[in-house]
């Protein structure tokens, strides 16, 4: 959603849009004590509001899904030949962790996607206890095809939206 504002100036979130990332954060931080709240976001861009924002940083389970550089370095150039090493976001990700850190005290969830596609069962179950989530099984395969909340992005879904549970993909 804070990559959402940055490109096209809004996103939505609970039926209403939102349009700074200081109303994303407030927005997100309302909804928590009301319902669970899942979001992913990209670190290709750094977002200065997020890094201020000692509620966010500390009021939320942030998770880091992390890849191998290479990894990242592969799929980003697959889509945007042009890329800049930077938009690759390692950097960014790494200000990021540590701010959280940082504010916290302790650190953050990891999940490596390697371990995730070798073993996703034992790796979700993992990660549900530590953040104190149930587990679901049922939640480690889906139906193939687009999901509404990526119209936006399709062409950084488009291998995803192939798939039905975790997989592993090859490195070129």
């Amino acid at each position: 959603p804070f990559d959402n504002i940055g490109d096209y100036g809004e996103t939505p979130v609970n039926g209403s849009m939102v349009r700074t990332p200081g109303e994303l954060i407030a927005t997100l931080l309302a909804l928590g004590p009301t319902r669970a709240v899942f979001f992913k976001e990209t670190t290709d861009r750094r977002h200065p509001a997020v890094l201020a924002s000692v509620p966010f940083l500390t009021g939320v389970t942030h998770t880091f899904l992390i890849r191998h550089p290479a990894e990242i370095a592969a799929s980003y150039y697959a889509i945007r030949p042009g890329m800049k090493i930077y938009e690759i976001g390692l950097a960014t990700l790494y200000e990021l962790y540590q701010a959280v850190l940082a504010v916290s005290g302790h650190p953050p969830a990891v999940i490596d996607s390697a371990d995730l596609t070798a073993n996703p069962a034992g790796i979700m179950a993992a990660y549900c206890d530590v953040v104190g989530i149930p587990f679901r099984e049922q939640a480690l395969s889906w139906h193939p095809g687009p999901r509404a909340e990526w119209s936006r992005s399709a062409r950084w879904h488009a291998a995803v939206e192939r798939t039905s549970t975790f997989t592993q993909v090859a490195s070129s």
